[in-house]
């Protein structure tokens, strides 16, 4: 018995070989531009800073501006939310100040800035 192979022609191949090509690219999160958009299932951080760069900012105020583009921008929105909020109360930078003023005595003056920076936020951090 003889088998039948499927002809082949250059138009085929070349067709396939566009397609993995199309597919690698996908999956890397590279968007071609003379096609359709191809929207990559997660954005990495470097994208959303593209991204927020371009949002007007001034119209808004921060709450407001977070709220609206949480779901654009859900990286930037969770490190808003953790580093742009006030504390409820005065007790952190009342520590911080005390602690400052416990590593910065008379024993310690040869304590550079830069080291004192990284001391205070090794001990606000541990």
């Amino acid at each position: 018995m003889r088998r039948s192979q499927p002809s082949t022609n250059s138009s085929t191949k070349t067709i396939s070989t566009t397609d993995r090509l199309k597919a690698f690219r996908e999956k890397c999160g590279i968007i071609e531009t003379s096609s359709a958009p191809v929207k990559s299932k997660t954005i990495t951080l470097r994208q959303e800073l593209i991204k927020y760069e371009t949002f007007d900012k001034n119209e808004q105020s921060f709450a407001s501006f977070w709220k609206k583009y949480v779901n654009l921008l859900p990286q930037l929105s969770n490190m808003a939310r953790r580093y742009g909020s006030v504390p409820a109360s005065s007790v952190p930078c009342e520590s911080s100040f005390s602690i400052a003023n416990h590593i910065v005595r008379k024993t310690r003056t040869s304590l550079t800035p830069k080291n004192l920076k990284y001391s205070l936020f090794l001990k606000d951090k541990m």
